[in-house]
């Protein structure tokens, strides 16, 4: 779950930058502005789940914010895809909640994975499954970066999302539970 989680925040994060340079005419590549403005957005997935990790508990909040995340990612691929599909207001809603979600997701995840070990073993776990993350992160760089459509790096983004969410749903949830 890890892995994905990693490999999938790190490449929405890559992919929004992607998709907003190609929809570019000009030569100037990024629009600075524009992506700072998105990427100050991703603290609404954390402040969501604030509100909803006791609410709904540790794994329904991952699922929800990766599902949604899912969606999202679709989106943000086909806003650069088909003519059809090519606007400015999709990519900019796309990038903003599959950011926020994916964001929000991944905050679950941190919260929900130390409760699921013994007080003996939480930390070494807990870093061991923040590593996998990492490497997740690394082949997020060459996925994003190589020649393949936006539409098909974007489908295989939802895929991972969909990934997470079945891993989290096999879970335990500890929201109410006395840690050992």
């Amino acid at each position: 779950m890890w892995l994905f989680m990693g490999f999938t925040f790190s490449s929405v994060a890559l992919l929004v930058t992607r998709v907003s340079s190609s929809n570019d005419d000009s030569c100037q590549g990024f629009d600075y502005p524009f992506l700072t403005s998105i990427y100050s957005l991703e603290f609404l997935g954390a402040l969501a789940v604030v509100f909803t990790i006791d609410w709904i508990g540790r794994v329904n909040s991952v699922a929800l914010f990766f599902s949604v995340a899912c969606v999202a990612v679709v989106s943000l691929g086909l806003s650069g895809g088909p003519v059809l599909f090519q606007s400015s207001w999709l990519m900019n809603i796309s990038g903003i909640v599959s950011l926020a979600a994916g964001m929000g997701g991944s905050a679950a995840v941190w919260v929900m994975t130390p409760e699921l070990y013994e007080t003996s073993i939480r930390s070494t776990g807990h870093t061991a499954a923040a590593s996998m993350a990492r490497i997740g992160a690394l082949f997020s760089s060459y996925w994003v970066g190589s020649t393949i459509p936006d539409f098909w790096v974007s489908a295989f983004l939802g895929l991972c999302c969909a990934f997470v969410v079945a891993a989290a749903l096999a879970l335990p949830d500890r929201t109410s539970s006395k840690l050992i």
